[in-house]
Order: C-alpha cells, then sequence, then structure tokens
C-alpha cells in the first residue's frame, strides 16, 4: 500500500511535468501572424546608440556647443557672431530630429506580425540608415546649416583659422586612427617599426581624414578602406607572402567599412 502511494505521487508529479512543460513550450512558441505592438522606445535607442529621443538631442546640444568652443578657440569669436553660430546649429538639430519624426511617421508599431514588422523594418531602414549615420558622425559637418553659416559670419581671417585648425584636428585624429589600424594588421602581418613609420607616411600623404568613421564608429575598417584605395603605394612595403595576406585584410576593411 505505501509503495502504491509512493508510486501514484511520483505518477502524479510526471503529469504535472508534463503539463507545466507543454505549457512554457506554448508560451514561447509566438506565431509568426500573430499580431502585437512593438516598442517605438526600442526604436529609438537602436537608431540613437541606446539613447532616448530626449537623450540624443541633449547630446546633439552638448556636440554644437563643443564645436562652437572649438571655432572660438580658433577664431575669437564676438559675442553676436556666437549667437548666430547657436541659432545656426539649433536649426541643424531641430531639422534633423523633423526628418527622423517624419520617417518614424511612416511606420505602425501596433497590430503587426513578426514578419509584417520585419517588412516594414526593411523598407523603412532605407531612409533611417543614412539618418542614423549622420547623428553618429555629428549633425554639423560640412553640409550643415553652421558651417555655412560661418562663411557670412567669421570674416576672412577667422575663416583661414579655423579652417587650418579644423584640418590639422582631422589629422591628428586620422594619425591616432591609422596607429589603432596598424596595430590590428600587426596580429596577422607583423610590421616593423620602419614599415609602420612609412605606411603611415603614404596613407596622409595619399589619402583625406574621412569625414566620419562608419555607422559603428569603428575606425580599423574606414582606415583599411582607405588604405585600399593606395594598394599600388602599399605595395612594395610588403614582401609577397606578407601582401598575399595583406590583400585580404584590405578587401574584409573595405567589405565592412560600407
Amino acid at each position: 500500500m505505501k509503495r502504491h502511494r509512493v508510486m501514484l505521487r511520483i505518477g502524479t508529479a510526471f503529469i504535472c511535468a508534463l503539463l507545466l512543460g507543454r505549457s512554457a513550450s506554448a508560451l514561447q512558441l509566438v506565431p509568426e501572424t500573430e499580431k502585437r505592438t512593438f516598442s517605438e522606445i526600442s526604436f529609438d535607442k537602436n537608431n540613437f546608440k541606446q539613447l532616448s529621443i530626449d537623450e540624443a538631442r541633449r547630446e546633439c546640444g552638448d556636440k554644437l556647443l563643443a564645436r562652437i568652443s572649438l571655432i572660438d578657440s580658433a577664431a575669437s569669436l564676438r559675442d553676436p557672431q556666437r549667437d548666430e553660430m547657436t541659432i545656426a546649429g539649433q536649426i541643424d538639430i531641430h531639422r534633423f530630429f523633423a526628418q527622423y519624426a517624419a520617417v518614424k511617421r511612416t511606420m505602425r508599431f501596433r497590430g503587426l506580425s513578426k514578419n509584417e514588422w520585419a517588412a516594414q523594418y526593411s523598407r523603412v531602414e532605407v531612409e533611417m540608415r543614412p539618418l542614423r549615420e549622420r547623428f553618429q558622425g555629428g549633425l554639423h559637418d560640412d553640409a550643415s546649416l553652421l558651417t555655412k553659416a560661418c562663411k557670412s559670419i567669421l570674416d576672412k581671417q577667422q575663416q583661414a583659422r579655423v579652417e587650418d585648425f579644423f584640418q590639422q584636428r582631422a589629422k591628428a585624429t586620422y594619425s591616432d586612427y591609422i596607429r589603432v589600424t596598424l596595430a590590428y594588421v600587426d596580429r596577422t602581418v607583423p610590421l616593423t617599426t620602419r614599415q609602420r613609420s612609412r605606411i603611415t607616411e603614404l596613407i596622409l600623404l595619399h589619402t583625406d581624414p574621412p569625414k566620419s568613421y562608419g555607422l559603428e564608429f569603428n575606425p580599423v575598417f574606414t582606415v583599411l578602406s582607405k588604405m585600399s584605395e593606395i594598394e599600388t603605394e602599399l605595395l612594395g612595403e610588403f614582401s609577397d607572402e606578407e601582401w598575399v595576406i595583406m590583400t585580404q585584410v584590405l578587401r574584409a576593411g573595405r567589405l565592412k567599412a560600407k
């Protein structure tokens, strides 16, 4: 009798486990056609480096102030000039987020199946990717209203000083990223000190600093892509065996930089 009760308990526990397991599986398997609501907050964060819309706006505002501060350090701005630049930069920010909102309004976040969401996301990605790249690269680039306004706000001497300042800054940043990239290359193709120095010299001589360093801000792939543009100049710095491997590294960098 005692054995019978023990077996009954084991059997009951087994059946419960099966039922619970089946329930858990049923909860995990969501039909592809089931309608659901997708998170707008998560969508925004995917486009703004895990920042909310408000946080992304604040970051753009902080970058604007930092850029005007750099211009001031080069050109010694007068108060009216600084005010005009601030307004121009704020217009850039407003236009960008208005453009983002316009694209986002074409989307639905409720009542979509997983497949419908994926199809919609693929369609919108064509317009979202350039916006994401611009946000990560900075809104106040050469095409911005701020940069264009500087030409009318600054006098010729100030313009010359600002242009030289940012050229030197871009070159210094480029040199730093070249050094990082050659350290990456060194793991596959060991480089001598002379090779590093000569390759850096050739890259700086024959290529211009990039406007940005890729969507995910991985400078290595961007610099490798730049190096692939001057393979003829770089060829003489490698042995035949090294160059076979190096061409594969450059090809991979060019593909990942896109």
